[in-house]
């Protein structure tokens, strides 16, 4: 036989005569390296091909070694287990194989190896062989089969259970791509669906594989460590040689070759927990299992969800708690490859009692395909667990149980609930504790709780639920639950201060908290700072009292009606409610009474009639809504009672509050009397207990005192007062009879004049023919245009005074072309309260109302109304937006002079009698007024004498004297208003001016100013 290495033919020769191998090489290649030797050397090879001839033409196998190992292709096989389990396995140390096919013999040709399997899974799924190429790294086809026995037609030697026979489905084609040319690679044939060699036995079968072209080359040589060789082989084992053209057309059996080709074998059985009565035991935890190859074990066809369709698996445990246990199990994990359910079921195998079960659980990852049951076990029973697919689904899953107790559990006792007041200025408080906790196995293991949050924490104001928990040496876990309150007690602290305000000129001023509070602090925050509302007080009011019941006599009659007369202004519902009527009353036989309230408008309210029977009085007697009907009370009807005609507030509702509230006492029988002792009624408010701000008016002139109300976040109040003195110190505005008045006359024009591109600027006139002076001028402008930010307005008075009222309105920056929006309706009045300048609303028109002008219209005062005013309207970009000039008006105010006062004399007296008040026209004063003549009289005007008078340093000092002729007292008749000096002189610095009284008094005036 020749001999062949990979790339080495002289190393070969050399390898034949030292190691004896038996390596394959074409005649052609011998042939080859006989021309390139000496002769005698060429007739050693002769004899030596020459002998070992018939080994050529029996055998025809070839063999090679690997260089190396292509590592990255290699596989560990993993742990053995019944899914997917390695029940075949060698040794992969050995880098020589044998050519699967030959080149005299053609392609297709296969070679195989008898092997014992291991284990009980047959269910074959994959084989995993090792192999190497020499002469291309181009993909190629490799095709399994797998016999029982042995695949042979009569060759000699031991076989197992004798011929083998091609197992069903076990022909299998997969393209392999090779790894590194003379390198070893692994590649895994991966059987469609499971090869069943179940029938074998006596556990041999052989592996065949056939390759689709030349040099594919099968490992040898290894050594089974998983399995073995067939029972009755010889030590060196046997090769499988099919096909072979040259040699046999069947299979033959080589024997003294390298045996053992390296191969793993996978295959799959039934679950080990394939029915009930193998449920596997399980605790806490979680448990890898597969439901593929296995049977239907379910007991009922329906246990929370549909059974007996899918394979199944079962797991049990014993319940021994004594007190039940709160056990879940799920298949909900990315470990399981299929559509799961679970059922679960207590007792035994054959008597199961269904306990519940699921399909889906939605809260897995995997949306609904898992499955997840939550139950709770009765403290004595066996519990199991059925984990199957729905419809015929199988696969693999991981099975999480949670909850089992194991031993007893221990005993664990917190504390009760805890409600303490937080620590000062904290909101909150610390908080330290305990609790227990006793196990049956480990004793005392309280110093093992764990709580959170811990004791010592510092617990916030409101409720925080502790949790403790401890486990014992089982693992059992119990833990409770208590609550700790913190209690917020601590109030506010506040300071306010006392103010003075004025009213307005409309007597009016809004009073803030921010004016009279100085402080407010709280440890957990303040929530809201407030006003009393001063006019949210209850009313009460009460009627004549000891009145008789009947008015005479002791016979049938009314009693005279009380009433009580209520003067605070509201409605019923609206803003008071009735809060309670009292009622106190002496009377024998109570049935004899028919009592009613009857309200300002005439509404009659039955409060109680002929009830009591033969007993005695209303004593301390109450009526309020929502309580029992009097009708359900008895004598003295002392307590609390719905009057018997109903709810008063309902009845009442929309009725004034002001007004006559009258008790009115019916006695309809003769023989009883009595006295009425007590009659009231009270209205709540129905106003917020608080208000943000107090508005003031002038009947708040002087001292007032109010309550400011600060509340915490925990509702906890501070209050303090304040005392707010309100002024007015605004005098009242006159106009006396005889004097100048006040009058506002207008003049308008409709031009209707469109403006923007084309004409850029509009003018319209007003003449007005009225010839007065101007106090007060305002303007009205109405001018639609889009786009109001374009628009300039100017107004030209007779006299030539230009004024530009409107500019381009809007923020001329944001956006940079004033205000978008479309219209003008507008007073431009100096006295208004919002510039023009800036407007631009929403709506339309976006600028509508009363504004300030962009330059004050003041500029006209003074001026005359006679003659042509000018307004002119112009688009500053009349490129963009178009409008039109609709209209404009002139509002001038002017003074009229008033006819005098006449005052006209008595003919017989010659007298005439004049009231102040008589002498006025008008009185702007908010807060009231009275009207008298002053007690002192009129001015007094007196002028120095002998004036004009030279001023000279060289002369005696220049006097000049006015003479006073009224008598009176400065300071008490009489006060200085006035004193007026015209001089003329150069350097003022030089004057020296005094006032002299008539008593010597002397005031310097100015003493060397100027």
């Amino acid at each position: 036989m020749s001999i062949y290495e990979p790339f080495n033919h002289t190393k070969n020769c050399y390898l034949l005569f030292n190691y004896g191998l038996f390596f394959q090489l074409h005649l052609i290649e011998i042939l080859n390296l006989i021309n390139s030797m000496k002769k005698t050397t060429f007739l050693f090879f002769v004899l030596l091909v020459t002998s070992f001839f018939w080994q050529v033409n029996a055998q025809k196998d070839r063999y090679a070694t690997a260089r190396g190992i292509d590592a990255s292709s290699y596989q560990d096989p993993g742990q053995n287990r019944a899914l997917n389990a390695v029940i075949y396995n060698t040794t992969h140390l050995s880098t020589t194989g044998a050519e699967i096919t030959t080149t005299t013999g053609g392609p297709n040709h296969s070679m195989g190896d008898a092997i014992l399997l291991a284990g009980t899974e047959r269910q074959l799924t994959s084989i995993t062989v090792d192999l190497f190429n020499l002469a291309s790294a181009a993909p190629y086809n490799l095709t399994v089969r797998v016999y029982t026995a042995c695949p042979t037609s009569g060759a000699t030697g031991p076989c197992g259970s004798g011929p083998g026979i091609l197992v069903p489905g076990s022909t299998f084609t997969q393209a392999i791509t090779p790894g590194t040319l003379g390198f070893l690679y692994q590649r895994t044939l991966t059987f469609p669906a499971p090869v069943n060699v179940s029938t074998e036995v006596d556990n041999t079968i052989t592996v065949m594989l056939t390759a689709s072209r030349n040099d594919v080359f099968w490992v040898l040589g290894e050594t089974p460590v998983v399995g073995a060789m067939p029972v009755g082989e010889t030590g060196n084992g046997f090769v499988t040689r099919c096909g072979s053209a040259t040699s046999n057309n069947g299979c033959t059996r080589n024997f003294g070759l390298p045996n053992n080709f390296a191969m793993t074998i996978r295959a799959s059985g039934p679950p080990p927990n394939d029915l009930c009565a193998n449920a596997i035991v399980v605790d806490n935890g979680t448990y890898n299992g597969y439901t593929t190859f296995g049977s239907i074990d379910a007991p009922g066809a329906f246990c929370g969800t549909a059974a007996q369709t899918a394979p199944d698996v079962w797991y049990m445990f014993d319940d021994i708690s004594n007190s039940g246990m709160n056990v879940t199990a799920t298949t909900c994990s990315p470990n399981t490859n299929y559509d799961t359910k679970i059922s679960v079921y207590r007792g035994v195998c054959g008597a199961l009692v269904c306990v519940g079960g699921n399909d889906d659980d939605f809260s897995c990852p995997s949306g609904g395909l898992q499955s997840t049951v939550n139950f709770t076990t009765d403290g004595s029973s066996n519990y199991y667990i059925m984990v199957h697919g729905f419809s015929t689904s199988n696969g693999v899953f991981d099975l999480n149980i949670s909850g089992i107790i194991i031993g007893s559990a221990p005993l664990i006792a917190c504390p009760s609930d805890i409600t303490i007041n937080n620590d000062p200025g904290q909101c909150g408080a610390v908080m330290n504790f305990s609790g227990t906790a006793i196990d049956a196995e480990d004793g005392d293991i309280s110093a093992n709780i764990i709580a959170t949050p811990p004791s010592g924490s510092f617990f916030p104001v409101g409720t925080t639920t502790v949790t403790m928990e401890v486990t014992d040496s089982d693992g059992n876990t119990v833990s409770c639950d208590f609550d700790i309150t913190v209690v917020d007690n601590e109030a506010p602290v506040v300071a306010c201060q006392d103010v003075t305000v004025a009213l307005d000129a409309n007597g009016d001023y809004n009073l803030t908290i921010a004016e009279v509070l100085l402080s407010a602090n709280d440890n957990c925050g303040v929530a809201s700072i407030a006003f009393e509302d001063p006019n949210a007080a209850d009313v009460t009011e009460c009627g004549p009292n000891g009145l008789p019941i009947p008015a005479t006599g002791t016979g049938p009659g009314a009693m005279n009606p009380s009433p009580a007369v209520v003067t605070t202004v509201g409605t019923v519902g609206v803003d008071y409610a009735i809060d309670r009527v009292d009622l106190d009353l002496t009377h024998t036989f109570d049935a004899d009474l028919d009592i009613t309230l009857t309200s300002p408008n005439g509404l009659v309210l039955d409060l109680s009639s002929d009830n009591g029977g033969a007993g005695d009085n209303y004593t301390n007697t109450v009526f309020m809504d929502g309580f029992p009907s009097i009708t359900t009370g008895t004598a003295p009807f002392t307590g609390t009672f719905q009057p018997e005609g109903g709810p008063m507030n309902a009845f009442f509702a929309g009725e004034p509050v002001n007004g006559n509230w009258t008790l009115n006492i019916f006695d309809d029988a003769g023989g009883d009397s009595g006295v009425l002792n007590n009659y009231c009624i009270t209205f709540a408010s129905l106003a917020p207990a608080t208000v943000p701000s107090i508005d003031l008016t002038c009947a708040n002139v002087g001292a007032n005192t109010f309550t400011v109300v600060v509340t915490d976040v925990n509702g906890n109040t501070s209050t303090c007062e304040t005392e707010v003195t309100v002024q007015d110190i605004i005098a009242p505005v006159l106009q006396c009879i005889g004097e100048p008045a006040p009058v506002t006359d207008s003049a308008s024009a409709s031009p209707g004049l469109p403006f923007g591109a084309a004409p850029t600027v509009v003018t319209s006139t007003i003449d007005v023919t009225d010839d007065f002076i101007i106090t007060d001028l305002n303007v009205d402008v109405n001018i639609s245009h889009t786009w109001v930010g374009d628009v300039i307005v100017t107004l030209e008075s007779p006299s030539g005074t230009m004024v530009t009222i409107i500019d381009r309105p809007g923020d001329i920056t944001a956006p940079p072309d004033g205000c978008a929006g479309d219209n003008i309706v507008a007073t431009l009045d100096d006295e208004a309260a919002t510039p023009v300048e800036d407007e631009c609303a929403a709506g339309t028109p976006t600028i509508n109302g009363s504004f300030i002008p962009n330059n004050p219209l003041s500029a006209f005062d003074g001026e005359s109304t006679l003659g042509t005013w000018t307004m002119t309207v112009e688009d500053a970009f009349p490129a963009f937006d178009d409008g039109v000039f609709n209209s404009w008006a002139i509002h001038y105010t002017h003074n009229v002079t008033a006819a005098p006062y006449d005052a006209i004399l008595d003919g017989t007296t010659g007298t005439v009698t004049v009231n102040a008040s008589d002498l006025l026209l008008s009185v702007d004063e908010a807060c009231g007024y009275t009207v008298s003549f002053g007690a002192g009289g009129s001015p007094i005007n007196e002028c120095g004498d002998g004036l004009p008078a030279a001023i000279d340093e060289n002369l005696p000092p220049t006097e000049s004297t006015a003479t006073v002729a009224e008598s009176g007292v400065l300071g008490t008749d009489y006060a200085i208003d006035t004193v007026t000096l015209d001089i003329t002189h150069t350097f003022d610095g030089d004057l020296d001016i005094e006032l002299i009284s008539p008593a010597g008094t002397v005031l310097m005036l100015s003493d060397q100013n100027g």
